[in-house]
């Protein structure tokens, strides 16, 4: 009845995305589930590949990354479930791992369509995101059936993207935010210097995730 085709995005809608995430709910858990099963059974056959790609792997332990953006309808309004849903599978499944989010602010898509529209949607996702952070549980369940167990947080840790550097340098194109996320996620499985002391200051910063900030 609103005109929109769910296979082209939310419409920069994001209750709707929330509303389409518990339509489909049993279809995106089941997915899930199954990738992470995929990924335990064949990580010990891929290891000679990941190793030829400069790549190192822990046995066992599980890395999943959720990443969108703040400004549309379709990652704005379903990332928390996601999130939500990842730590609750990793649980499930007796899983050492942990769950983090990327997610790219609305500066790098003002010159889309609906420019008042991107910038509300990213408040709208920064404000729940900080509520969550701080241990407010924004789902109970998707289904009424589910028994699975739903942390009071999201995610381990979230890294906030833009397009605006900290020397105000700054790029209108959408695919050099694209580029810059891929080159993060290719360097944070190596084991060179910036990705093993990335690694070792996150460690240490986990005491300061005990309580809220003062």
């Amino acid at each position: 009845n609103l005109g929109i085709d769910p296979s082209k995005g939310a419409g920069q809608i994001r209750a709707l995305s929330r509303l389409y995430f518990f339509d489909k709910y049993p279809m995106i858990r089941d997915k899930v589930r199954d990738k992470l099963e995929t990924l335990l059974s064949n990580i010990g056959a891929r290891a000679e590949r990941l190793k030829r790609l400069g790549l190192e792997i822990e046995p066992g332990k599980v890395r999943v990354v959720i990443t969108g953006s703040a400004a549309g309808g379709t990652g704005s309004g379903s990332f928390l479930d996601m999130g939500y849903l990842a730590k609750a599978i990793l649980k499930e499944k007796n899983v050492d791992g942990k769950v983090d989010l990327y997610m790219v602010l609305p500066g790098g898509f003002v010159s889309t369509t609906n420019p008042d529209r991107i910038q509300a949607n990213g408040y709208a996702a920064l404000m729940e995101l900080e509520t969550a952070l701080r241990g407010t549980r924004l789902v109970k369940q998707w289904n009424a059936s589910d028994n699975l167990s739903i942390d009071a947080r999201p995610f381990d840790d979230v890294y906030i993207v833009d397009n605006t550097n900290v020397a105000m340098a700054k790029t209108s194109e959408q695919e050099d935010i694209y580029e810059m996320l891929s080159d993060v996620f290719f360097t944070d499985f190596t084991s060179q210097d910036f990705a093993n002391r990335k690694r070792s200051v996150a460690v240490n910063q986990n005491q300061h995730k005990i309580r809220a900030y003062s």
